[in-house]
């Protein structure tokens, strides 16, 4: 389908896929490129059904080129629960992300220097069918060797990777979250390693407590957070170079 160049943004929709209007909200199966695109990120577009709503999606600004204001009753105010949200007219907020990219970049890069070290002594210790165990080259072996701990909210989390993980609360006996551990495997792009075979009591139906270790690119070695994902499941976020 062929249209005039003069239809092109004219704020009517002539073609079916919405590809007329990448610059006004005329279709709202079509899409609008943000002006400013972040080298290493994917395109940055948004809905052409939000071009001009008041909300600035992208990080330029460029989808709010109208500056139509928002009326006070349906703006979120900055640290509501439901997060920050920017309204037109828009701040340029790329070069803040561009800073948070170069950062993360420069861990990453002094990360995989580190995890040659960790590289060399599985090597050293491992058989290559033990090395299958830890991850690529056996890269979390040495994580075996060593326990992270973490205090929250009056419990204190004992995390052994590949031995076991238990939570203590005062003077009772801790108890185990997770003794078996499988093979570190990939999940959504991050490293994770399971495991279960816990403690049972309290839990419905007996059913022994796991938990999840998800192993994150970090210069440091640090047990980051933990939460209950689910009733009797734990999640865990484990900071190493290992993982870079």
């Amino acid at each position: 389908m062929r249209i005039p160049m003069e239809q092109v943004n004219d704020d009517f929709c002539d073609c079916p896929d919405g590809s007329d209007e990448p610059g006004t909200s005329a279709c709202p199966t079509g899409s609008f490129y943000c002006q400013l695109q972040i080298l290493g990120l994917p395109p940055q577009s948004v809905s052409a059904s939000k071009v001009n709503d008041g909300i600035c999606d992208c990080c330029d600004g460029s989808d709010e080129w109208g500056e139509n204001l928002l009326p006070d009753y349906i703006r979120i105010k900055e640290g509501e629960k439901l997060g920050a949200v920017f309204h037109a007219p828009c701040p340029n907020k790329c070069k803040v992300i561009m800073d948070v990219q170069r950062k993360e970049q420069l861990k990453r890069e002094r990360g995989q220097k580190l995890q040659k070290d960790y590289i060399r002594q599985a090597a050293k210790d491992l058989t290559e069918a033990e090395k299958k165990k830890y991850g690529p080259s056996g890269v979390f072996y040495p994580l075996s060797k060593q326990c992270f701990n973490l205090d929250v909210n009056d419990y204190l989390y004992k995390v052994c990777p590949f031995s076991k993980v238990e939570q203590k609360s005062g003077n009772v006996n801790p108890i185990n979250l997770g003794r078996n551990p499988g093979a570190v495997v990939t999940d959504a792009g991050r490293f994770l390693l399971l495991m279960d075979n816990g403690d049972t009591k309290l839990c419905p139906f007996s059913i022994a407590r796991r938990s999840k270790i998800y192993l994150v690119c970090d210069v440091e070695e640090i047990l980051l957070k933990v939460t209950e994902s689910e009733l009797c499941e734990y999640t865990f976020t484990l900071s190493t170079p290992a993982a870079c």
